[in-house]
Order: C-alpha cells, then sequence, then structure tokens
C-alpha cells in the first residue's frame, strides 16, 4: 500500500466523522442527545485502535486526599493492573493510579474559547492528583521499612507516568491562533504538569508543543517547549491525536509502536511540519524552568 493510499485512509475516517455529526445534527434531537453522540464518535474511534489493557472509559477520577473530579468525557485507564473503585450506574470511579490520560470532547461548531480553557481547568483538577498516587511498590517499601513521604518513597511515586492532558473539539467559534495564544497563557498560569497538553480540532487543525532540542512534535509540555499551531485536515488532525497519544503510552512503557507517523510520513515531513506551524509561545512560557515530566 503506497503512502499516497495510506494518509487517504485517515482521511476517509475523518470524512466519515463529520458526516456523523452532520447527520446527528441534522435529525433535530435534543443538544444533550447530540453532545452524547459526539462524545461516542470519537471515543469508539479511539477504542478501534487502543491495546486491549488501556479502556477508554467516562467517569470520575479520585485520590486519596481529593474528592472526585467532575465525570471526564474521555479517560485512558489501565484496564488489567489497575482494579475500578467503583461503579455507580454506568459512571466509574477511577483511582489515579491507573488513569493515563483524559481527554474532553466538544461537538458542535458553537464551542468557545472559554468553554475550551474550562476544559484546561477540569484537566489540570486531575493533574493535581498526581502527587498523591501511592506507588505501585509501596507494600515492598513498607516491608523494607522505608516510611511514607521518605526519598524513596517519593521517587518510586514521582516515576508513575503523569497523565495526559488532551482536549478534542469538531469545531469552535474563532481561530486556531487566537486560541493558541489563549491555551499558552492558561498553561502559563498553571506550570508545567498541569498544562494542557494538545488541542486537536477536527475542522480547522491543531495546537501542540514543539520539541525543544530537535525537530517534531512532544506528547507532554516541557520546560522551554514551544507551543505552536498547524492548520491540518480532519485526517491529519486525527493522526496526530492517535500518534500523540501513543507515543505517551509508549514512553509509559504499554505499547508498541509510538504511533504510525513513521508508516505514513515521507522523509523530511517533521521539517516541514515545522515550518508551517505557526509560533503562539511568549517568551514567558519559553523560559519556564520547572520540572519536565517524568515518564517510565
Amino acid at each position: 500500500m503506497s503512502l499516497e493510499k495510506r494518509n487517504k485512509l485517515y482521511e476517509d475516517i475523518g470524512n466519515q466523522l463529520l458526516y456523523s455529526y452532520d447527520e446527528i445534527k441534522s435529525s433535530d434531537q435534543d443538544s444533550d442527545v447530540t453532545g452524547d453522540f459526539g462524545e461516542t464518535v470519537i471515543k469508539e474511534w479511539i477504542k478501534k485502535w487502543m491495546p486491549s489493557r488501556i479502556a477508554v472509559k467516562s467517569g470520575t477520577v479520585l485520590s486519596v486526599r481529593q474528592d472526585p473530579t467532575n465525570q471526564m468525557d474521555c479517560l485512558l485507564f489501565d484496564h488489567m493492573e489497575s482494579p475500578v473503585f467503583q461503579t455507580l450506574g454506568s459512571v466509574d470511579v477511577l483511582p489515579i493510579e491507573g488513569v493515563f490520560g483524559a481527554l474532553e470532547i466538544n461537538t458542535g461548531i458553537n464551542t468557545t474559547y472559554k468553554k475550551i480553557i474550562k476544559d484546561g481547568a477540569k484537566l489540570s483538577k486531575l493533574a493535581s492528583m498526581t502527587e498523591e498516587r501511592i506507588p505501585r511498590h509501596s507494600k515492598y517499601l513498607e516491608f523494607a521499612g522505608i516510611p511514607n513521604e521518605s526519598k524513596m518513597y517519593n521517587f518510586f511515586r514521582e516515576i508513575l507516568p503523569f497523565p495526559q492532558l488532551l482536549v478534542f473539539a469538531e469545531d469552535f467559534v474563532g481561530n486556531l491562533e487566537e486560541m493558541g495564544k489563549r491555551l499558552s497563557a492558561y498553561n502559563l498560569s498553571v506550570g508545567i504538569t498541569a498544562s494542557v497538553d494538545g488541542l486537536f480540532v477536527l475542522k480547522k487543525g491543531v495546537i501542540l508543543h514543539m520539541d525543544p532540542d530537535k525537530t517534531g512534535w512532544i506528547a507532554h509540555r516541557v520546560a522551554k517547549a514551544p507551543l505552536a499551531i498547524l492548520p491540518s485536515t480532519p485526517g491529519q488532525v486525527l493522526l496526530k491525536l492517535q500518534s500523540l497519544v501513543l507515543k505517551h503510552l509508549f514512553l509509559c512503557g504499554r505499547v508498541h509502536p509510538d504511533g504510525f507517523d513513521k508508516y505514513l510520513s515521507e522523509f523530511g515531513q517533521n521539517v516541514t511540519e515545522m515550518e508551517s506551524a505557526i509560533l503562539v509561545s511568549d517568551m514567558g512560557y519559553l523560559n519556564q524552568t520547572a520540572p519536565m515530566i517524568r515518564v517510565v
């Protein structure tokens, strides 16, 4: 199969998603119904390529010291090694230790800048729980006489993967560059570990962090990583979403390969994308020196 045909597969998927959204809008259903359907469309697509050990769930997340979050649209949860805390009807309550990522989903064309930033705050709440995670090796540490909150205990807690924080939108009112500036300002206000790692807008393009050390996009925001926008087709948006999620899970030691970019990209495509991207971060954002995201 040629590269052209492989890329066309993603464009076909993108067009199918757009058709599904248009179909539910034309049915004149209640907004809650169309919203639920919109979430289902993107989640079902994610489930098709997600490894079976990673469950795609809607629900709330809790930690040892904090109350559960509000219900989140799409949570990537380690289904093989992490138990579900509780199931309330159709809603799962999930411990933070098993959450690898979260995706807030917006459908329809009337999503606002404010709504996307509000989604970012919801994701940041989830990120605030990561410092309270119980290390997988906590029982072994207890047997070894290593007390809670000791340097060794905290070391094992810190190398747990940080959840990836993403927002998806079918479309929104406004333009990508302005959204990028607002997202950059939001990320600057909350710091590196609570930042939104990427925004994917099916009808417009993507807002992602550039790798500060080499050409390419990164799965998590790190110190001095610029935020940039790249206008894209629906198929390219979906490919970037898939690639970023799989890259994160690859870094966490949960999947192989780390995305399908290598199967679809031409030589030098990374350079071309970087040249086409529009930088939206300011110098205050780029000069931050907070600790980098740590993954295993």
